[in-house]
């Protein structure tokens, strides 16, 4: 799993143990590969494959305490050992359909708020999608769903956008790294 977390100048010392941001000041950002995770003493962590170097500390890897302020929980990207890889351009997508809705009307989470996308399936149906997330997560989600947009009301694809037919419940991504949208089709008209 690819993650990004925020950089202090105490990181760039770092020799060995498990990593926590002490003192210094933010330097920047580093994206790096979640390996393997752990406990030492109590403490939970984050084994991590850096990218700088063998020598650097334990091995070219480190340990991150979980949870540590550092962002690092927030900003992962994963795929399915099983995912197939594309060329760029290729509409590759892997999703989970559910057999009932799972966001319907107002959002039941507290913390979480409605957003909604309308787009293409990979067979060419217009859908609008919604679902329920906590808007921190924006970023994430925004990785599956490129149209994703906060809604102003509980039920945007009907409300807004005429999409009332019901026709299933989709996951993208997994664990957790993932976010499951209702999806709605237009109504079929009527032939008098």
């Amino acid at each position: 799993m690819e993650v990004a977390f925020t950089v202090y100048a105490d990181f760039e010392n770092y020799a060995s143990g498990i990593y926590h941001h002490v003192t210094g000041s933010q330097v920047g950002g580093h994206a790096v590969k979640v390996v393997g995770w752990g406990t030492e003493d109590g403490t939970k962590y984050w084994k991590i494959a850096n990218s700088w170097n063998p020598y650097w500390g334990e091995e070219g890897y480190f340990r991150i305490k979980i949870g540590d302020g550092s962002g690092i929980e927030d900003q992962a990207v994963a795929s399915s050992p099983t995912a197939k890889w594309s060329w760029a351009g290729d509409k590759v997508e892997v999703v989970e359909v559910a057999d009932s809705p799972c966001c319907q009307g107002a959002c039941k989470v507290a913390g979480e708020e409605k957003y909604y996308s309308v787009a293409k399936s990979m067979s060419g149906t217009m859908h609008c999608g919604e679902c329920c997330m906590n808007p921190s997560k924006y970023n994430l989600y925004h990785i599956f769903e490129k149209n994703l947009t906060k809604a102003d009301n509980d039920t945007p694809c009907a409300t807004t956008f005429g999409y009332t037919k019901y026709d299933s419940t989709a996951t993208h991504g997994f664990g957790p790294v993932k976010m499951t949208l209702d999806l709605y089709d237009l109504p079929s008209e009527v032939v008098v």
